[in-house]
């Protein structure tokens, strides 16, 4: 069994670029209409709900350079509610990025990070620190897949 649910795509703005920053024409990709409307985002966050965890934890893409002009300027890639406070506690943000692999890496690194903060009661650093080299095992898993031309393992 997954260890998300996708959920729905929401009618939120697409990123400032205008191109979608995941691949809405795989037949993978969640079907319109599931996420709930306190979802649905219409300020300069752009925030889109994309997948909801086993807990309800609920997964949006957001603009990151409105995060970090509005919120903090460190802000880089992702986060949740257990490392920055302007984050619900039940929320998992990650940037809109044009990459689709990048927001997969990412957002494995996030929830890594936050599942070892929020259910084994991990400090920060403990938790970066096992999400990073979770993150980086995928990167290298993508990089020999992409060397021997594999698209796809399942």
């Amino acid at each position: 069994m997954n260890w998300y649910k996708k959920i729905g795509q929401s009618t939120a703005k697409q990123p400032i670029s205008g191109k979608p920053s995941v691949d809405t024409t795989d037949p993978g990709y969640p079907q319109k209409g599931q996420c709930e409307e306190k979802t649905q985002d219409t300020s300069g966050l752009n925030k889109r709900c994309i997948a909801k965890l086993w807990d309800d934890t609920e997964v949006f893409l957001v603009d990151g350079n409105y995060v970090r002009n509005h919120a903090d300027v460190d802000w880089v890639d992702g986060g949740s509610g257990y490392v920055y406070r302007f984050i619900p506690k039940n929320e998992i943000w990650v940037e809109q990025v044009v990459n689709s692999k990048d927001q997969e890496a990412i957002l494995a690194h996030e929830c890594v990070e936050f599942i070892f903060m929020k259910y084994m009661k991990k400090d920060y650093n403990t938790s970066h620190s096992i999400a990073t080299s979770v993150e980086n095992i995928l990167r290298q898993v993508g990089r020999i897949l992409a060397e021997n031309n594999v698209e796809k393992l399942l």
